[in-house]
């Protein structure tokens, strides 16, 4: 079986973003190093001084944690705990022996209903592979 959110005749041949769950970019680590995605997160920690966030998703993996490079978006308005849809490359980084998601633009989606998003995330995925052959 294909692992969550692969192939998919590899992103419709890398038109958009590739839309992840937080688990699913930390269990895939560096192969996803360089790629373009789109993942949505809870703030859980936020710097100015260093430009960077910590986001956690509670409706996929509480557990799960990725670290956000805020530069390009500063300042996050709406601050800590709100929850975002950020989309970036992701960059292995080599101190943390981890990927961070270097956001080029956020918005914040903190009245969105997350547990429908990724069932129509599933749904899409589901109707993609099987129509990709």
């Amino acid at each position: 079986m294909a692992k969550p959110g692969s192939n998919i005749k590899d992103q419709l041949d890398r038109g958009y973003s590739e839309i992840l769950r937080i688990s699913e970019i930390v269990s895939r680590g560096k192969e996803l190093n360089g790629r373009d995605i789109k993942t949505i997160g809870r703030v859980q920690l936020y710097d100015a001084m260093t430009s960077r966030a910590t986001i956690s998703c509670a409706e996929d993996d509480p557990n799960s944690q990725l670290v956000v490079i805020t530069e390009f978006i500063e300042p996050l308005m709406s601050g800590s705990k709100a929850t975002y849809q950020f989309i970036g490359e992701l960059e292995w980084q080599p101190q943390d022996s981890a990927l961070a998601l270097n956001a080029r633009t956020c918005r914040d989606v903190s009245k969105l209903d997350i547990t429908r998003y990724y069932q129509g995330l599933d749904s899409m995925r589901k109707f993609l592979n099987s129509n990709a052959s």
